[in-house]
């Protein structure tokens, strides 16, 4: 299991409050034979600090090449949209020998994340006499307590987000800051 900044608002390849990540469990057949329909399920939580994003729940198949969208739950008796909880998802294709499955799901760090905080998620797997709980933490640190907003807007002429001698200013620019 791991998991991918997918919306890295700021570009500092760092998990930050209100950035989309995936999880992506990998389950891969390293038996002798394959694996028959509907005999792996895949559960999961959404972690504490996160919203589950909806509609990105799928589930990637080596074998046909295919993503397939797994739908959110949208009708009782299930509390949440998220479909991986509550049961899991039961996988209805063959999980031939040396393939795999990837089941992904994106999540966003809540605004109410306090300090320094590390998520923490673990799936299961299971099947055929099989028990697999694979886990991901993620530590987000709360910003620069001395972080400020400057006196200065520069135009970026190597794109690189320093601003270097030659960099020229931009007059008149106007800064609206937003919460979220």
């Amino acid at each position: 299991k791991g998991a991918e900044l997918t919306d890295d608002i700021n570009n500092d390849g760092k998990f930050d409050v209100g950035e989309s990540f995936a999880y992506k469990i990998v389950i891969t057949n390293v038996g002798a034979l394959p694996i028959s329909a509907n005999a792996i399920t895949v559960e999961d939580i959404v972690p504490d600090y996160t919203l589950y994003v909806p509609g990105t729940s799928a589930i990637y198949s080596s074998y046909t090449g295919l993503t397939t969208p797994i739908p959110d739950n949208t009708v009782p008796p299930s509390a949440t949209e998220f479909p991986l909880d509550e049961g899991g998802v039961l996988i209805n294709e063959q999980l031939r020998i040396d393939e795999y499955f990837e089941v992904t799901f994106e999540v966003k760090i809540n605004a109410d994340l306090p300090g320094s905080t590390t998520i923490k998620n673990q799936a299961s797997v299971s099947g055929l006499d099989l028990q697999y709980d694979p886990n991901v933490e993620i530590v987000i640190e709360p910003p620069d307590a001395n972080s400020r907003i400057g006196d200065f807007i520069w135009f970026d002429l190597h794109g690189d987000g320093v601003q270097d001698a030659g960099d020229p200013g931009i007059p008149g620019a106007t800064v609206a800051l937003y919460d979220g």
